[in-house]
Protein backbone atom coordinates (compact mmCIF):
# COMPACT_ATOMS: atom_id res chain seq x y z
CA UNK A 1 0.00 0.00 0.00
CA UNK A 2 1.53 3.17 -0.98
CA UNK A 3 2.03 5.68 1.73
CA UNK A 4 -0.30 8.25 0.51
CA UNK A 5 -3.38 5.64 1.10
CA UNK A 6 -2.15 4.93 4.36
CA UNK A 7 -2.20 8.35 5.34
CA UNK A 8 -5.60 8.82 3.82
CA UNK A 9 -6.39 5.46 5.59
CA UNK A 10 -5.64 6.95 8.76
CA UNK A 11 -6.87 10.54 8.67
CA UNK A 12 -10.36 9.34 8.09
CA UNK A 13 -9.86 6.39 10.55
CA UNK A 14 -9.06 9.13 13.31
CA UNK A 15 -11.66 11.22 12.19
CA UNK A 16 -14.15 8.32 13.08
CA UNK A 17 -12.58 7.73 16.52
CA UNK A 18 -12.62 11.59 17.62
CA UNK A 19 -15.98 11.94 16.40
CA UNK A 20 -18.60 11.82 19.23
CA UNK A 21 -21.35 9.23 18.69
CA UNK A 22 -24.59 10.36 17.20
CA UNK A 23 -27.22 11.08 20.00
CA UNK A 24 -24.53 12.05 22.48
CA UNK A 25 -24.59 16.23 22.88
CA UNK A 26 -20.46 17.18 21.25
CA UNK A 27 -18.18 18.51 23.45
CA UNK A 28 -16.77 21.88 23.79
CA UNK A 29 -13.52 21.00 22.54
CA UNK A 30 -15.24 19.01 19.54
CA UNK A 31 -17.87 22.22 18.32
CA UNK A 32 -14.55 24.80 18.80
CA UNK A 33 -12.25 22.10 16.96
CA UNK A 34 -15.01 22.06 13.93
CA UNK A 35 -15.66 26.22 13.88
CA UNK A 36 -11.86 27.59 14.23
CA UNK A 37 -11.62 27.47 10.37
CA UNK A 38 -14.50 30.27 10.44
CA UNK A 39 -12.58 32.57 12.56
CA UNK A 40 -11.07 34.33 9.56
CA UNK A 41 -14.99 34.40 8.25
CA UNK A 42 -16.50 35.92 11.58
CA UNK A 43 -13.70 38.32 12.09
CA UNK A 44 -14.01 39.87 8.53
CA UNK A 45 -10.88 38.50 7.52
CA UNK A 46 -12.51 36.59 4.21
CA UNK A 47 -15.25 37.94 2.55
CA UNK A 48 -16.74 34.00 2.59
CA UNK A 49 -15.98 30.77 4.83
CA UNK A 50 -13.57 28.92 3.65
CA UNK A 51 -13.87 25.09 2.44
CA UNK A 52 -12.55 24.25 6.39
CA UNK A 53 -15.19 25.82 8.14
CA UNK A 54 -17.70 24.41 5.38
CA UNK A 55 -16.82 21.07 6.46
CA UNK A 56 -16.97 21.92 9.52
CA UNK A 57 -20.37 23.29 9.77
CA UNK A 58 -21.40 20.22 8.03
CA UNK A 59 -19.48 17.94 10.74
CA UNK A 60 -22.04 19.51 13.33
CA UNK A 61 -24.98 18.30 11.39
CA UNK A 62 -25.66 15.27 13.10
CA UNK A 63 -26.34 17.28 16.35
CA UNK A 64 -29.36 19.18 14.41
CA UNK A 65 -32.10 16.87 15.33
CA UNK A 66 -31.34 17.33 19.17
CA UNK A 67 -32.36 19.88 21.25
CA UNK A 68 -29.32 19.00 24.01
CA UNK A 69 -26.85 18.74 21.13
CA UNK A 70 -27.80 22.00 19.85
CA UNK A 71 -28.07 23.96 23.27
CA UNK A 72 -24.64 22.37 23.68
CA UNK A 73 -23.66 23.84 20.52
CA UNK A 74 -24.98 27.26 21.59
CA UNK A 75 -22.83 27.39 24.69
CA UNK A 76 -19.57 25.89 23.34
CA UNK A 77 -19.81 28.95 20.69
CA UNK A 78 -20.74 31.93 23.36
CA UNK A 79 -17.75 30.70 25.54
CA UNK A 80 -15.21 30.46 22.32
CA UNK A 81 -16.62 33.95 20.71
CA UNK A 82 -16.15 35.55 24.37
CA UNK A 83 -12.28 34.50 23.47
CA UNK A 84 -12.43 36.43 20.09
CA UNK A 85 -13.54 39.86 20.91
CA UNK A 86 -13.36 40.76 17.09
CA UNK A 87 -16.52 38.17 16.11
CA UNK A 88 -18.93 39.34 14.25
CA UNK A 89 -21.68 37.33 15.89
CA UNK A 90 -24.00 38.31 13.14
CA UNK A 91 -22.42 36.21 11.10
CA UNK A 92 -22.34 32.72 13.13
CA UNK A 93 -26.15 32.15 12.63
CA UNK A 94 -25.60 32.19 9.06
CA UNK A 95 -22.66 30.11 8.33
CA UNK A 96 -24.54 26.81 7.12
CA UNK A 97 -26.19 28.74 4.80
CA UNK A 98 -23.44 30.32 3.60
CA UNK A 99 -21.96 26.84 3.42
CA UNK A 100 -25.17 24.87 1.76
CA UNK A 101 -25.67 23.07 5.22
CA UNK A 102 -28.90 22.10 6.35
CA UNK A 103 -28.31 22.78 9.93
CA UNK A 104 -29.85 25.62 12.13
CA UNK A 105 -27.28 27.49 14.14
CA UNK A 106 -28.50 30.07 16.62
CA UNK A 107 -27.87 33.73 16.31
CA UNK A 108 -25.81 33.75 18.95
CA UNK A 109 -24.76 37.36 20.98
CA UNK A 110 -23.11 38.23 24.22
CA UNK A 111 -26.91 38.09 25.57
CA UNK A 112 -28.40 35.00 24.03
CA UNK A 113 -30.17 32.66 26.04
CA UNK A 114 -28.81 29.42 24.64
CA UNK A 115 -32.11 27.64 26.14
CA UNK A 116 -34.05 28.63 23.41
CA UNK A 117 -31.85 27.02 20.85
Amino acid sequence: MSSARLIVVFMTLLSLISRPAMGDAPTCDFVVLQLNPCLSYLMKSDAAPQSGCCSGVNNLKVYSDDQTARRTICQCIEQAAQTYTMIDYSLIGGLPQKCGVSLQLPHVTPGFDCSKA
